[in-house]
């Protein structure tokens, strides 16, 4: 009995150290979370095996159903060190992975050329971008990056990241400082008409636009952009731009042909281009409305 518990112990030890020192950072970079919860596995079951020594699962029943001892009642709660041992894992990894970097890393610009993101039906869930970059040396790398929150970063964007020498697989994204974002502008929405990818176009003006159906972008809770027909977009901006609007139409070159229906609404031409410019209240709440129609 005890030479088989110290089998147990002396395996438990092994286990923490194998997940602990030996794997290397380019094995864990696969699949850091994986790797990390095997270990955290295998170490809750060699735990339980060294101080109850269960000779089979069958054994495990009758002695927390039926034994009428206690302690073993309380097996199940052995789950707790074990996640804390699959954090201790990957949070080790992670530091590993960052001091890797840092000693020598190489400062690049990579492009984001997909995002995928999982939400579990009771909350969390996980995120992760493709990000597509070249190393100093030339070789073109794609690689995936967990991401605490995908919502900063859009398909086609450009980030700046650190790779490992030793392992150019091994990236950490560069954090950027937060920005404000002006309002859409005139020629902005206009040039919407024609863009090829209206999508990246939209994310670069703000990453919160959000495309969502029948070619239609949202952000927040008012602000709204349809592509009505071929040739006209129409726009719900949550905001009292119109003398914004009429100044950037005056600048470039629009007309305005001073006409002003019972709606409020008013007519810029130019021999490319009419732009509707409207204003209303919703509740408490301005909007502009812009519809941008091409010849």
């Amino acid at each position: 009995m005890k030479n088989i518990k110290v089998l147990w112990i002396i395996l438990l030890i092994i286990t923490f150290i194998l997940f602990y020192y030996l794997i290397p950072l380019e094995i864990y970079n696969k699949s850091p979370f994986i790797i990390a919860g095997i270990g955290g596995v295998i170490f809750t079951i060699l735990l339980a095996q060294a101080i109850f020594n269960f000779k089979n699962w069958n054994d495990y029943v009758v002695k927390t159903k039926y034994s009428g001892i206690k302690k073993y009642k309380y097996t199940p709660l052995l789950i707790l060190p074990g996640l804390v041992m699959y954090f201790v894992f990957f949070i080790n990894f992670s530091y590993q992975k960052k001091g890797n970097i840092k000693e020598s890393g190489h400062k690049v610009t990579g492009e984001i050329i997909d995002l995928t993101s999982f939400q579990r039906l009771k909350g969390g869930g996980s995120s992760s971008l493709t990000i597509k970059f070249s190393t100093k040396e030339g070789k073109e790398l794609i690689v995936d990056q967990n991401v605490n929150d995908i919502s900063n970063y859009y398909k086609g964007q450009n980030i700046e990241l650190m790779y490992s020498k030793e392992n150019p697989e091994m990236i950490n994204i560069i954090p950027t400082v937060k920005i404000d974002y002006d309002e859409i502008k005139i020629n902005e929405i206009i040039s919407l008409l024609s863009v090829s990818d209206k999508n990246i176009h939209l994310k670069k003006i703000n990453p919160e636009w959000k495309k969502t159906e029948n070619n239609t972008w949202v952000k927040g809770q008012r602000d709204r952009i349809q592509i009505t027909e071929k040739n006209e977009i129409a726009c719900v901006i949550s905001d009292d731009l119109i003398k914004t609007y009429r100044k950037e139409l005056a600048d470039l070159n629009f007309i305005n042909m001073n006409i002003e229906d019972k709606g409020g609404r008013e007519l810029f031409e130019t021999s490319n281009h009419r732009v509707i410019l409207n204003q209303k209240t919703q509740g408490i709440f301005v909007v502009t409305i812009v519809i941008v129609v091409e010849k």
